[in-house]
Formats: C-alpha cells, structure tokens, sequence
C-alpha cells in the first residue's frame, strides 16, 4: 500500500460532513488504495473492483489472473447495483476495465479460471455523496465475517474504513518486516539512485555494521563493499532485471559472499527498486574443496593398490612362472590385506565425506527389506560359512515396501550382520527381523555371540572404536562399520542403538520414519 498516497489523503479529506469533495483525482487515488488494501488485507485471494461515478472505465486489482467471464460479471453486477439504488449518474454503455494498470487487451486474461466463490457488493459515499461502488469477489476461500464487516463499513464511512484498514496491513507488514529483519540471508532494497529503503540485520552484520545504525536514505556506498555497488551499475546499464555474483569479501579469499541482484515490480507493473540478496558460501566453498580434496585423494591411493591387486592376481594365476607353496600363500596374504585396506579406505572416505555434509540420501526408491535382506546374505555367506554361522531372514513379506535409499540402507544392514558375525562363537546363529510400528520401520540383528559391556553400548557406535573380546583376532576391523550405520540412520531421521550383556550376544536396533 502507498503510505504516502494515504497520508495526502488523510490531509486532504474534509474534517466536517458541511464540506463535500470535489476532487475527482482525490476519490480516485482513494479508491485505488481502497483495491489495494483489500487484496493486501486478504493475501491476494480477492479480486477487488471499483467503479467512479462518472468514470468510463471499473478498475480492478487482483493477483490473481482474471477472464472475460469474471469482467462481465463484474460488470453486470456493478451497474445492476448502480440502477437498484437508484444511483442518477449511471456509466456508459462501452464500460471498459483497467486491470493492474492495464487495459484489457494488454492484460493475459486466464478463460480457465473457475467462477468466484463469493462476492459482496457495495456502494462507495463519500460525506453521504454517492461517490461509486466497491465489488469483492473471492477466488479461493469465502469471505469470512470478519472481513465482510471491515468492506461493510466501507459504505459507511470510507475514510474511517481506510484507516482502519491501513492499521491491520501496517501489522502485517511490520510482521513481514521482522521476518525479513532476522532471516539468515542478508537483504538491501535500494531505489534506482542506490539509496537504500530497507536492510535487514544479516546484511548488517555481513558488512560488520551495529544493528542500531540507521542506513534508510544514505547510499549503498556507505557498505563497505564497493562490488555491491559496481554489480548493481552493470545491471542497470546492461537492462539486465536479474543477475548473479560470486563476492571475494576479503583479500585472503576466507570469506566468499553469494550476492542475487533483482529489479523489484509490484502487481501493477510499477517498479520497487532493486533487491540485493547475500548469502555466506564459504562453508559451501569450502565444501567443494572438501569434495575434490578426498575424491583426488581416493584416486591417488586406490590406483596403486589396484595394480597391485592385478599384479598378485598375475603371480597367483602361474601367467609369469611357477610358484612354490611358501610363495602362493604370502602372495593370498598380501591379497587379503590389500582387499582389508580398501575397504577401509573406502570407509575412511565415507566418515569424511558424512562429516563434510556431501553425503545424502535418496528418498526415492522403492525398498522391499526382506529381498535387501537376503542380498546382504549372499554378500557375506562366505564369511559366515567360515566361522560357521547361520543367517536368518525373519522379515515378513507381509511388510509393506517404503520409499528409500536402497544402497545406503544396503550398508548399514551389512555393517551390522557383519558385526554380529565377527563377534559370534561357531555354531551361531545371526537373525534379521522387523516390524511396522505406525508410521515407523523398526529393525534388528541378532546374534548369539560373546556380546558387550553395558558401559559400552554407546562407545562401539563412535569412530575407531572396537572392542578387544572379538573371538577371532585377525577378524577384527577398524571401528569404522557401526559409526557409518549411525551416521546414514541419522540421516534418515532414525535412531540405531544396541541391547545386550556380556556373554549372552547382541541385538542391534535401528528405525526409520516411512
């Protein structure tokens, strides 16, 4: 709403009902605020029009797109009003209607658009002077009543009306205002000379400003960044409306700024200013660093382990002579470590990129657990034949599928069968189950292993941790697997803990929202 448009107004009315209002610019620029307030007031969902008395056009202001239909309703409507009241003035027959400033044949009118759900209707007095009629109609919700009494009173008394109406769009607006004060993003709205007309505190304290410090009316320049400025002068002079920039915030480059530069319009198609958006992408950037550190870093390390993997491959399959039984078995040693090193580089490089937040995790596969189940079971038969464990799949195939990362729920189902075979006694038996609670998968992994100290129940799901009770010493990892499993549950927006006692096995719990 014009503000100051008001405040002429409010200084222009006459004080006493003996005056009348002569001026028809005055009515006008009334009715205008009038249409704007109203569609202000109902958050864009009415489409309000107003017709002067003498006027030859209804003028209409909606955010909304409107039709032909709605025109001639509105039409209809406005001079059947007229002539029911007896309203002496009555419009020209080839009424014609300016929406949001446009004439009818520049406006996109919508022909899809459904009838209002509702209207009210009512005739504008200005001092008891017919002065013309305000029509409403509501696109997307009825007219409650409280806003029926604030367009009632409209026929009443308009100015007492409009002020009441500029009170409650003054609320909302300081809320809107506050809002955008304590947003993490920093805002500038600045006119086309750089003055500045609004700026919220994180731009402030980007630019190392005290919050209490008044920078409506002075010139961008007064930030200490003379970029802002420069970007905003490239745009105007290329008529570029929206940009793009990437700010260096200090020499050492330990602080870069993201900066949108856009060119305001408001619903009539009149200009604003200029909006400048800047957000901190340090973290981000250094993100980027992050991701390309450990992907350069994983390259270098793997390619080397990998021909040596081919190499031993070579020795192992006799293609560069004959080997001894000494030889073949250092050679399966070596093999095997290899393998073991891998693997934990690959978890090594999980933890970092889970820690630099490059991870995530797909939401949109369809997972049935019981057939994940069953493939992290063949994965591991071998290792589970070879200390002479059973493996139980108990997922009913009753349960529902779910929507998921099939891959990540993959791992963290292998770490813990895994686990759960590693710390098992031969003859032992590693079971899989779940159940749906609500809205809410809960699984487990049991085993009948040598199980875990109370005090440790936490301790085994931090990095590099691992208990010293494992009954086969060479089968003993880095204390990496279970920190993983924690890391993509919490993800998921689960929870993964462990009931067990010492000597009588494990059983590993997690849950995941579906």
């Amino acid at each position: 709403m014009n503000d100051s448009g008001l405040n002429t107004i409010f200084q222009e009315l006459p004080e006493t009902q003996t005056e009348s209002i002569q001026n028809t610019n005055l009515i006008s620029e009334m009715f205008s605020i009038v249409r704007e307030a109203l569609v202000d007031f109902s958050e864009g969902s009415f489409c309000v029009a107003t017709l002067q008395i003498g006027s030859p056009h209804i003028e209409i202001s909606t955010r909304l797109p409107v039709s032909n239909l709605h025109l001639q309703k509105i039409k209809d409507q406005m001079i059947h009003h007229l002539a029911e009241n007896q309203i002496e003035t009555l419009p020209p027959p080839n009424l014609e209607a300016i929406i949001n400033g446009q004439s009818k044949d520049d406006y996109n009118l919508d022909e899809t658009k459904p009838r209002f759900n509702q209207h009210i209707i009512i005739s504008l007095s200005i001092q008891s002077k017919p002065a013309g009629v305000l029509y409403v109609g509501s696109f997307d919700k009825f007219i409650d009543l409280r806003q029926t009494k604030l367009i009632q009173h409209l026929s009443i008394d308009v100015p007492k009306a409009l002020r009441h109406l500029w009170y409650l769009n003054s609320r909302q607006k300081e809320k809107y205002e506050t809002l955008v004060t304590r947003i993490i993003d920093g805002v500038i709205l600045c006119d086309w000379r750089n003055k500045i007309l609004f700026i919220n505190n994180s731009a402030k304290r980007f630019f190392g400003i005290n919050y209490e410090d008044n920078l409506i009316g002075k010139s961008l320049n007064n930030l200490p960044a003379a970029l802002l400025t420069e970007y905003l002068d490239e745009a105007k002079k290329a008529g570029i409306f929206e940009t793009n920039r990437v700010v260096n915030f200090d020499e050492k480059n330990s602080k870069l700024l993201g900066v949108h530069i856009e060119l305001l319009k408001n619903s009539k198609n009149n200009e604003i200013g200029w909006m400048i958006i800047i957000r901190d992408i340090t973290k981000n950037w250094q993100s980027d660093l992050m991701r390309s550190s450990i992907s350069e870093a994983r390259h270098e390390i793997n390619a080397p382990l990998t021909s040596m993997f081919g190499a031993i491959d070579l020795l192992l399959d006799r293609d560069l002579g004959d080997l001894n039984h000494d030889q073949e078995h250092c050679l399966h040693v070596i093999k095997d470590d290899i393998t073991r090193l891998q693997q934990f580089l690959e978890k090594l490089f999980d933890i970092a990129q889970f820690e630099e937040g490059i991870q995530f995790i797909d939401r949109r596969k369809e997972v049935k657990l019981g057939f994940l189940v069953n493939r992290v079971f063949e994965s591991l038969e071998s290792f589970a034949e070879s200390k002479n464990i059973q493996l139980q799949n108990k997922v009913s195939k009753d349960l529902p599928t779910f929507k998921g990362d099939r891959d990540r729920l993959q791992q963290v189902l292998t770490n813990l069968v895994e686990n759960s075979i590693k710390y098992s006694l031969p003859g032992g038996c590693v079971i899989v189950d779940a159940e749906l609670i609500k809205t809410t998968l809960k699984v487990w992994v049991k085993d009948q292993g040598v199980g875990i100290p109370t005090m440790d129940h936490k301790k085994i799901f931090e990095k590099f941790q691992q208990l010293d009770n494992c009954p086969d010493r060479r089968q003993r990892g880095y204390g990496l697997g279970l920190s993983i499993a924690k890391m993509i549950i919490n993800l998921f927006g689960g929870e993964i803990w462990v009931e067990s006692k010492e000597g009588s096995g494990s059983t590993f719990f997690f849950t995941l929202p579906v």
